[in-house]
């Protein structure tokens, strides 16, 4: 019991420092789909029971898919939609990005590997471009599908 009423002797002293605060705190967590389902799970559960403190605001990015997924294994079994439920309990005003068209893709692989070769100093014969790119095309860009990939990729 003492430790309960230290906890909340705590956070009553974090609600007036942020009420007495001018400005606001804003807290980004990025790539929340990237954590394994306890961790998404228990991140959810830390912002659900945070996310009334004053002049706070929580960013949060993520695949909507993956981690509907991952709380559907905890607030759902056997029953899909459940995960989606629950983010939308707790995110207030979700933003999609919309899916990059693939001739922005493609655009941005071709640069990269442009400067690939420009950094090692290769330089390809028109021919050789060509069929670069032919051969490329036909593996690996039906594959790549976002910047990070592209970056991965090129790394």
């Amino acid at each position: 019991m003492i430790f309960y009423q230290d906890i909340e002797k705590r956070r009553n002293t974090l609600i007036n420092e942020l009420k007495s605060f001018s400005g606001g705190v804003v807290i980004f967590i990025d790539d929340v789909d990237r954590l394994d389902t306890e961790e998404i799970y228990s991140l959810f559960r830390l912002v659900k029971l945070t996310a009334d403190l004053p002049n706070t605001t929580f960013v949060l990015s993520f695949d909507i898919n993956i981690v509907a997924s991952s709380l559907d294994k905890r607030y759902g079994p056997g029953s899909s939609g459940a995960g989606l439920k629950f983010i939308e309990k707790i995110v207030q005003v979700p933003i999609s990005l919309p899916v990059i068209p693939n001739n922005l893709i493609q655009a941005y692989l071709d640069n990269q590997l442009k400067d690939v070769l420009s950094r090692n100093l290769i330089s390809l014969s028109s021919q050789e471009s060509i069929r670069f790119s032919t051969e490329f095309g036909e593996m690996f860009s039906t594959k790549i599908k976002t910047p990070r990939q592209i970056i991965l990729f090129i790394n």
